[in-house]
């Protein structure tokens, strides 16, 4: 989507579909891992904002729409400076301890990335609920991209109860910097969409964070 060239373009987007995803490896491990579709549109995605400059945007083809697409800094050779995914599922029951903070990289791993580094989020105090960051940076085409995905997990036994929200950002190097404020509030704006979904036991249950996970792959 943000490579330089129309032929570029549709190569690089089938790399990064067709790489492992951490929604493939828990779909493994758990029933019914189902995409909700973006005309299902929960509650809460319309209050998400999106920065100013950044615009809603579709795919082409006839594929299962994310919940959101948005984009900035459209290149005169193609493609875009900043993109945005936000997909939501739902599925029935719990994957294993670790599953999401071990791999949720793997996406990463797959396109040959370098300088990743993967670290929890705050979460509140309930069983198995997970918040996963991974980053890292790759060559698409003759271009250096940074990408960075999010996955949030809440799991349940309860038919389709169970939700995945799995938010990924890509940048072109040459523009994370510029975009990174706007980066920070897309996906702060999705964690605190997340801790809202998350029934807590009592008023008392404080929302902490995770003990951070830094893991460095091919880099620093």
């Amino acid at each position: 989507m943000m490579t330089q060239s129309n032929g570029g373009n549709s190569v690089d987007q089938r790399r990064l579909t067709s790489t492992l995803s951490i929604i493939d490896m828990v779909a493994r491990h758990v029933t019914d891992l189902t995409l909700i579709a973006a005309q299902d549109t929960p509650e809460w995605l319309p209050t998400l904002s999106i920065p100013l400059g950044w615009q809603i945007a579709h795919l082409d083809s006839n594929s299962p729409q994310p919940l959101r697409i948005a984009v900035c800094g459209e290149r005169s050779g193609g493609g875009w400076d900043g993109c945005e995914t936000l997909s939501l599922f739902r599925f029935t029951g719990m994957p294993p301890d670790g599953l999401v903070a071990e791999n949720n990289d793997c996406s990463l791993r797959g396109l040959n990335a370098d300088g990743i580094t993967t670290h929890a989020l705050a979460t509140p105090a309930v069983p198995r609920v997970c918040a996963v960051r991974s980053s890292g940076y790759f060559t698409a085409g003759t271009r250096r991209m940074w990408a960075q995905y999010s996955t949030y997990v809440a799991p349940s036994e309860t038919s389709g109860e169970g939700r995945l929200i799995a938010h990924a950002v890509f940048s072109g190097s040459d523009a994370r910097v510029r975009l990174r404020d706007d980066i920070t509030d897309l996906c702060d704006s999705v964690h605190a969409a997340f801790l809202d979904m998350i029934p807590t036991v009592g008023e008392d249950d404080a929302t902490t964070p995770l003990p951070v996970m830094e893991v460095h792959r091919n880099g620093t």
